[in-house]
């Protein structure tokens, strides 16, 4: 076990004391210990990372190892709250680029028309994929293609695998070409935004777009004004530049964005 090994280190007396007194269970524990590892060492000092394990043991009192593992996301928030943009920034980074790399699909033909699957997507790929699907299956939109349906109001497994058919079959999306046939729109057929839009968005926002904020076009990241997740497109119109900084902010809950009135964003932190 991990959590043995991580004791023995003498790093983390607070949990050992605690769990030999049962104040924490070794689920907790497992859960604190992972937690102040995991702090960047490159923005927290010892210190720190005492504080941040004193709190995880004061909300074990109340919380479970689920809850609490939750609350490890925002630990350095309680323990260095001026570092916190950065280490959250880190931390998605990381997390995005551990879902990229754990994706996976398996397909396999039974003989009798039908493929049987599974796959393992990072999540917002997944909430892009069920948004998609949700509105395809949707009794509104199959009342409109098909006719009267069932009073299903939720669809099923059924209706969803439909509508993932209908999804694969689906090939023309709206395209808004330029004065060179280059797209300008791509619809929701692709993702991210292409070259001539990154150039376009360049001549058109100058830099980030966040109110205060001077980073140069090539410092910064395409966004969706509607995030794709919701049904956003890929457009120059419902687009703009952010620095890496200020496009975490705009996907994170935490923070509540505002669009000024000469169109630049402002981010605040939620009480």
């Amino acid at each position: 076990m991990r959590l043995p090994r991580a004791l023995d280190t003498g790093h983390h007396d607070g949990v050992r004391e605690a769990l030999g007194a049962g104040r924490v269970h070794l689920d907790q524990a497992q859960v604190i210990v992972d937690a102040v590892d995991d702090l960047p060492s490159d923005l927290v000092d010892d210190q720190i990372r005492a504080k941040a394990e004193t709190f995880l043991l004061e909300q074990a009192r109340e919380h479970d190892a689920i809850t609490l593992r939750r609350l490890a996301k925002r630990l350095v928030e309680v323990a260095a709250p001026e570092q916190a943009d950065a280490a959250e920034a880190a931390r998605l980074e990381r997390e995005e680029a551990a879902a990229r790399a754990a994706a996976r699909l398996t397909m396999s033909d039974d003989g009798h028309g039908k493929t049987h699957g599974r796959f393992t997507i990072p999540t917002h790929h997944a909430a892009m994929l069920r948004a998609a699907l949700l509105a395809i299956a949707a009794p509104k939109h199959q009342h409109a293609v098909n006719g009267a349906v069932g009073a299903e109001r939720r669809p099923g497994p059924e209706r969803m695998g439909q509508a993932f058919c209908e999804y694969c079959q689906a090939g023309i999306v709206p395209a808004v070409l330029d004065g060179q046939g280059r797209p300008l729109d791509v619809g929701r057929k692709r993702r991210f935004h292409t070259k001539p839009h990154r150039v376009a968005l360049a001549l058109r926002d100058g830099g980030c777009t966040a109110e205060g904020c001077d980073l140069p076009p090539g410092l910064c990241h395409a966004h969706h004004d509607v995030p794709w997740s919701r049904g956003g497109v890929t457009s120059v119109a419902s687009g703009r530049l952010l620095c890496p900084r200020h496009h975490v902010r705009a996907h994170d809950p935490a923070y509540e964005t505002t669009t000024l009135a000469g169109g630049k964003l402002t981010f605040h932190r939620r009480c």
